[in-house]
């Protein structure tokens, strides 16, 4: 109600919308495929029948995430579907291959496959595979979309399942992307 100087009185009704919380979304992954060709001493440099000469030992990707109207926290990566053939991943010597999310390591956390326990640094000799995260903007201001680079570096070869050649996607493994913001409404997604 609002009244003027000389006591005349009007009642209007205002609406105020309120937007409800928003949850994060990783709305784009594109895959990475790494090669051993390059690795010494054990990379096939291309010497061996089906070889796969597609990339490099290191390859960038990108992920685009979107956190609507809330800030964004953080990013991390964690292993993905469990029942794909990571569960199986191997060094050459047969050693398992574990996978522990580091978020001090590399510019903005790294997910590190390794032997062993995990390691102090990106160059630790019992790293076999990394996924590093590129930066990005957390914190006030930073809602709505934005892509993040990440890099996947391979540093050992594995063991292939069909007949010790390379061939495309053996072995892989899945990535799982977890993004949260302020409002601590998380997501992840598989790639």
């Amino acid at each position: 109600t609002i009244e003027d100087a000389d006591g005349d009185k009007v009642t209007e009704t205002v609406n105020f919308s309120v937007d409800g919380d928003s949850t994060p979304a990783v709305t784009f992954v594109n895959d990475a495929v790494v090669d051993e060709d390059q690795l010494t001493p054990d990379g096939n440099n291309d010497a061996v029948a089906a070889d796969f000469d597609r990339a490099e030992t290191a390859q960038p990707g990108t992920i685009r995430v979107n956190t609507g109207l809330d800030d964004l926290s953080k990013v991390e990566l964690q292993l993905g579907d469990t029942t794909d053939p990571l569960t199986s991943l191997t060094t050459l010597d047969g050693s398992p291959v574990n996978f522990t999310w580091i978020p001090t390591l590399g510019a903005a956390g790294a997910l590190v496959g390794h032997t062993g326990a995990a390691p102090a640094t990106l160059d630790a000799a019992n790293v076999v595979v990394v996924v590093e995260l590129g930066t990005y903007n957390s914190g006030a201001g930073s809602t709505g979309p934005q892509d993040i680079g990440y890099t996947v570096t391979l540093k050992q070869p594995i063991t292939h399942a069909q007949n010790s050649n390379e061939a495309e996607f053996d072995p892989f493994f899945h990535v799982q992307v977890v993004v949260t913001d302020l409002a601590s409404d998380g997501t992840d997604v598989d790639t």
